[in-house]
């Protein structure tokens, strides 16, 4: 018999189709005479049958339409004032499927920021968005706050990262601080709100951009390094090309945020915190990781010490990571890697491995009403109760409350627990496609599509040692039952459950063996090439 569904319940069944959209538009443009830039995005059906368009840039100068430029790509060109230094864009493309419509939005929350390389035209008496080049790894401040001069009061009137923070805080608009290689050391003590004193605290949208050899340590302060929004104000802050570490607080070691943060290609490792977070915590903002790892963070002290890696919270917290690892991790009680309470957690092509909890949730421990999604993400080698005899879900941990935990072609696999479900423990969604080293304690499972071991008998998954360029990822070895047992259906499609286009190193995929006539992707983060 067919079932037959009202619009409202085609229209919620229909929710996690829709479209993808991914920004192609590089960071940085150079400024050109006419003032016309132009914008990239790819958008993606989700499910076949979408109708795609419009597609719109929501920028800090205004809202203009894309048009189509043939495949998934969509083009479209905005004005910009001479004497401005840089934009904010959104993307939305609105879709329709059946019944259901709605609006994919590129980023989830907050802004891209673009930056005009180049000084602007002679005779530019404001500009809105200042670009500030530290030239000093000494920790002085501004002498002169909302000048618009990054100089410190000392002799030579040296340009350095605290300067350039406060004038950026003091300075309306999208700002860009540009960092050199070398390390930055923290060294002013205290505690305000103003970037004075202690961490550098944010108080207006900012990228800061390093080079590969950049570090910005808090080592001598006894604080985090950086503090997003302490005014609880919806800010962005955009990090680049750069390692934060040493930094130490009573939640997040690294960074404490509470606006939008945006990391590429970032490096956060050897913070400490005592309470929550000990890499980065989350307290109902949004955070995304791209190409970017969570290293060897611990969170320490009782009774709630959780989420070595990461602590999110909030009805309206949201994480994603994209092409990133969570590696290393410490934490005395719940969620070795990560810790999510309330909220949104999207993972893809990414590694969480090596990470240990006191507690539950060695790799992951997620608790309340969270809804989660892992496609093409590997979790293996984690630890639940590390330093107790108590301890669930050595993976993943779905811990107390509604919400859900869909994966798709992923791996869990040798990860170890004190009490139960070595991998996995609690209620999963399956999506198919996913190898399981145990299926042990883990409701869920797909017998038909999953890949599951027993606890007499593990499916080893044959991971290669954890290693290569950050972010860290371990390959499938040539006899690993992970190669060419992904989803045989090729087709992109960001909200269901098919293999990615690319995996955690940008290696594309599939270059399975051919199943059907057609190559099937590998199961996990990485591709074996």
């Amino acid at each position: 018999m067919r079932t037959r569904h009202s619009p409202l319940v085609l229209s919620i069944l229909l929710a996690a189709c829709g479209a993808a959209v991914e920004d192609r538009t590089p960071s940085t443009l150079p400024r050109n005479a006419a003032g016309l830039y132009d914008l990239a995005v790819s958008v993606e059906q989700a499910a076949p049958g979408t109708s795609i368009g419009p597609v719109d840039a929501v920028t800090s100068v205004g809202t203009f339409p894309m048009a189509p430029a043939g495949g998934t790509a969509w083009t479209g060109q905005i004005p910009v004032a001479a004497c401005v230094n840089g934009f904010d864009v959104r993307y939305e493309a609105a879709w329709t499927l059946l019944l259901a419509g709605n609006i994919a939005r590129e980023p989830r929350s907050g802004v891209r920021q673009k930056w005009l390389t180049g000084p602007p035209p002679p005779g530019c008496s404001t500009e809105f968005g200042r670009l500030f080049v530290v030239n000093s790894t000494s920790d002085l401040i501004d002498a002169n706050p909302g000048d618009g001069l990054c100089a410190a009061a000392a002799a030579g009137t040296p340009c350095t990262l605290r300067a350039a923070v406060m004038e950026a805080n003091a300075s309306r608009g999208q700002d860009r601080i540009e960092l050199g290689g070398g390390t930055y050391i923290l060294t002013r003590k205290g505690v305000d709100d103003t970037a004075v004193s202690g961490d550098l605290d944010v108080l207006d949208e900012v990228a800061i951009v390093g080079a590969a050899t950049t570090v910005i340590s808090a080592g001598e302060i006894d604080e985090r390094v950086f503090d997003l929004s302490p005014t609880g104000d919806s800010v962005d802050l955009e990090l680049r090309d750069l390692t934060i570490r040493d930094g130490r607080g009573p939640i997040g070691g690294g960074i404490r945020s509470r606006g939008r943060l945006h990391l590429f290609g970032v490096v956060v490792r050897d913070n400490i915190a005592d309470g929550a977070g000990g890499g980065i915590v989350n307290d109902n903002g949004f955070v995304e990781l791209h190409g970017s790892e969570l290293r060897d963070n611990t969170v320490r002290g009782a009774p709630a010490a959780q989420g070595g890696g990461l602590q999110s919270s909030g009805a309206s917290a949201v994480v994603v990571l994209r092409a990133s690892s969570v590696t290393g991790n410490q934490s005395d009680q719940h969620g070795g890697g990560l810790l999510i309470i309330d909220g949104r957690l999207d993972v893809r092509d990414s590694t969480i491995a090596d990470n240990r909890s006191g507690i539950n949730g060695g790799g992951a421990n997620i608790n309340g009403v969270v809804r989660t999604r892992m496609r093409n993400v590997t979790v293996t080698g984690n630890q639940a109760g590390a330093t107790s005899s108590s301890g669930n879900g050595g993976g993943l941990n779905r811990g107390s409350g509604s919400g859900s935990l869909r994966l798709a072609n992923t791996i869990v696999a040798e990860n170890r627990s004190a009490i139960g479900g070595d991998d996995c423990d609690g209620q999963i969604t399956s999506y198919g496609f996913n190898l399981f080293g145990t299926g042990h304690d883990c409701s869920g499972i797909d017998p038909a599509r999953d890949l599951a071991g027993t606890d007499a008998a593990p499916l080893d998954p044959e991971l290669g040692l954890l290693g290569g360029a950050a972010p860290r990822s371990r390959t499938p070895q040539s006899g690993s039952p992970a190669i060419g047992a992904g989803n045989p259906d090729n087709l992109n499609d960001e909200r269901t459950e098919r293999c990615t286009h690319v995996d955690q190193r940008g290696v594309e995929r599939p270059k399975g063996p051919l199943v059907d006539g057609r190559a099937r992707c590998d199961i996990g983060a990485v591709e074996r090439e």
